[in-house]
């Protein structure tokens, strides 16, 4: 019995339970398959990824730096998106962007 490739429709040898023909249409076609899913985690590590760049900007060499949240807000700053967050024991929320925090 002849099989055929999922993707591409080549015929395709081997074991008897062998979707794809290759690696590359394997890849392909589950990328296609999940690309709703994976452009909601892009969107979001995009996003991710502009406010770690605002908050090193900011930061620079310093540890530890004031900045008003307008300024943050100016420089496109989105607040919603955070890797993690931690209270202390005082209940002040540390928000952080990959290893960068910051307190409101």
């Amino acid at each position: 019995m002849k099989r055929n490739c999922v993707y591409c429709d080549h015929p395709i040898s081997g074991r008897s339970d062998k979707r794809f023909c290759g690696d590359s249409c394997r890849n392909t076609y589950n990328n296609y398959k999940n690309r709703k899913r994976n452009l909601v985690v892009k969107h979001h590590h995009s996003r991710l990824k502009k406010n770690y760049r605002i908050l090193a900007e900011l930061l620079g060499d310093e540890t530890e730096k004031k900045v008003f949240k307008r300024t943050l807000l100016d420089t496109g700053f989105d607040l919603q998106s955070v890797s993690s967050y931690r209270s202390n024991q005082q209940g002040n929320v540390y928000f952080f962007v990959y290893e960068i925090g910051y307190s409101i």
